[in-house]
């Protein structure tokens, strides 16, 4: 695309296709040009230490992915997970498993769901489910270790009272 309206469009917009397109930039599936320039494929600034793979089954469909902590936490620039399917991200910014809450601002991921059904118009997975309730129900026990990470990396922010934990 060519983009000249505002100043800054042009970053906003390889930033973003940056991200939705990523698994097909890296593998050579495909090349993306915003005024000439070629966009790069987003990677997360994060800890390796807090970074991890995991895997689950849920009624013999499989999700897949990684979850880790940003560097830099940020509410602003988005945290939470990516949830993919066949290689495109369809839902950004997701509290699967955890919820919102500032001192989890560094959770960031993807979650690969290539067997979970979507909308007609495929811009969110169906969710009214018992496939995706068992879904989150992994994904709880998954990234709780994690959120007590983040809440003891995080703790001289807010009181311990305000402690958060994921829900049961």
């Amino acid at each position: 695309p060519k983009v000249s309206i505002y100043g800054g469009v042009k970053d906003t917009v390889a930033l973003a296709m940056g991200r939705i397109f990523r698994h097909f930039m890296k593998t050579e599936q495909l090349e993306v040009y915003v005024n000439g320039d070629i966009v790069l494929p987003f990677e997360w600034d994060l800890f390796d230490e807090y970074t991890e793979e995991f895997s689950c089954e849920v009624n013999g469909k499989t999700a897949h992915g990684w979850i880790g902590l940003q560097q830099k936490p940020s509410a602003k620039t988005g945290y939470g997970f990516e949830l993919i399917r066949h290689s495109r991200v369809v839902k950004r910014h997701e509290k699967v498993g955890f919820s919102p809450h500032p001192k989890l601002t560094g959770i960031v991921g993807e979650v690969h769901l290539d067997d979970f059904a979507v909308v007609n118009n495929k811009t969110d997975f169906v969710r009214d489910t018992d496939d995706w309730r068992r879904f989150e129900d992994e994904m709880r026990k998954i990234v709780r270790p994690l959120v007590e990470l983040a809440n003891k990396k995080y703790q001289t922010t807010l009181g311990s009272r305000e402690k958060v934990m994921v829900a049961d």
